[in-house]
């Protein structure tokens, strides 16, 4: 009697797992689907921020380059007599021109700054936290605030960089007058240097240090 309890519920066995399968299987499902709706509800800010702020005003440029007029006249369509104008307008060119310095000047200033700091950080011991917020509070000053700021600092009677070219004795530069653009590229490498040498920083301090020792075997010096 024993055995054939036994055999009937080894040969049950099977039949239990095709039913319950399914159910894993749906469960799974569920699972999946509440961890994508919970990352949904994560982005949705700033997913719904890019799309008001960002995609559609480029979408809506992008259109409004085909036609002439403004917002109080009637449009005419011009097809690609804007786009063609671009390259004989010499407003235009300078715009490029400008837009393309300050573009590659910030970017590779914050990168290799950013990455400079991130390495002195990595080794420094003393006040290590205090100097990871000092070098990360310009990153939260909103713009305004950042740019009035950087306007005290680069002052040609009372600023910062006029204080250090007196100690030098060198006359007073007006910034933002004669060098407009330079002034703006430093504010922005002022800006943003704080933010890359933090994720820099993240990314040296996660690197496993199997990697130092395997490297220091290999005859790597380190520093």
């Amino acid at each position: 009697m024993v055995e054939r309890t036994v055999s009937m519920d080894s040969a049950e066995a099977p039949r239990r797992a095709v039913y319950l399968a399914p159910d894993r299987a749906r469960l799974a499902r569920s699972h999946r689907r509440r961890r994508y709706l919970t990352a949904y509800w994560f982005i949705a800010p700033s997913l719904l921020m890019f799309v008001a702020f960002l995609l559609i005003p480029v979408i809506w440029v992008f259109k409004m380059s085909f036609y002439r007029g403004s917002f109080f006249s009637a449009q005419q369509f011009a097809g690609l007599g804007n786009w063609r104008g671009i390259f004989s307008d010499p407003i235009a060119i300078a715009a490029m021109k400008n837009t393309f310095i300050y573009a590659a000047g910030a970017t590779a200033s914050v990168v290799i700054l950013g990455m400079a700091i991130a390495l002195l950080l990595q080794r420094a011991r003393v006040l290590n936290r205090v100097t990871r917020s000092l070098i990360y509070l310009p990153v939260l000053a909103p713009m305004l605030v950042a740019s009035l700021t950087w306007s005290f600092v680069v002052h040609p009677d009372f600023g910062i960089l006029a204080w250090l070219l007196a100690q030098f004795g060198l006359p007073p530069v007006n910034w933002l007058g004669d060098h407009a653009l330079l002034s703006i590229t430093m504010l922005e490498v002022w800006r943003g240097t704080g933010f890359y040498a933090l994720l820099f920083l993240a990314g040296l301090v996660g690197l496993p240090k199997e990697l130092y020792h395997a490297a220091e075997l290999d005859g790597a010096i380190r520093q």
